[in-house]
């Protein structure tokens, strides 16, 4: 039987986080300007590949990342050099959020069972897997581009929940975008929408019930 908390919401015994925007910084604009010094360049990138379905495509693990590159390079009339240069910059550009990683530093300390579920290529998990010490936090991770699913269709939800074991309405989902939250509450998932590291801790703390202050 599930242990509830006074306002009848099951207590949360998992946290399930998503890395772009949550524990990874993720800002296309600033990719850019990185990488272009002419707008009209930076357009071209951004039309052709942040903003083309084909980015999706790379996610859900049907597009590969050397057939992008040659795709991108052709719609986007740069040098093939230069888009594999770009996709480099893509996967550097993902820096830690300190604060978040703090809070996963916290969260796995309490003993609290962490899980990663997130869309992105499996060229990209493996460059940051092997970049960065949190990952080791994750009991299970799932990402888009290895099980070909893609957040926020809800047989990634469910395939994520079935790999890892765990009770759907046990585990929090955090999420910087609203709609990958509201899919996750449809398979039965707690979600909160991350704004900020301190915001987020603070929902979580309500959530746990006392198990962050332990």
């Amino acid at each position: 039987m599930f242990v509830r908390q006074e306002s009848h919401q099951v207590v949360v015994r998992n946290v399930m986080f998503d890395l772009g925007g949550v524990l990874l910084e993720w800002s296309p604009e600033k990719i850019l300007q990185t990488m272009f010094v002419e707008e009209a360049a930076r357009e071209a990138v951004r039309q052709g590949a942040f903003l083309h379905p084909d980015w999706l495509e790379m996610d859900r693990g049907t597009l590969a990342e050397d057939e992008a590159i040659v795709r991108f390079s052709e719609r986007c009339g740069r040098s093939r050099e230069e888009m594999t240069e770009f996709f480099g910059e893509v996967k550097r550009s993902l820096r830690p959020i300190a604060g978040t990683v703090q809070l996963l530093e916290d969260l796995h300390g309490r003993g609290i069972p962490l899980y990663c579920l997130s869309n992105m290529t499996e060229p990209c998990a493996a460059y940051l897997q092997g970049q960065h010490e949190f990952f080791r936090r994750f009991q299970g991770i799932v990402i888009s581009g290895c099980v070909k699913m893609i957040k926020p269709d809800g047989a990634i939800y469910r395939h994520a929940v079935e790999t890892f074991g765990i009770e759907a309405a046990e585990t929090v989902f955090i999420d910087d975008r609203p709609e990958n939250i509201e899919a996750a509450r449809q398979v039965g998932l707690q979600g909160i929408e991350f704004i900020s590291p301190e915001d987020c801790r603070m929902r979580l703390k309500g959530l746990l019930n006392g198990r962050m202050n332990q």
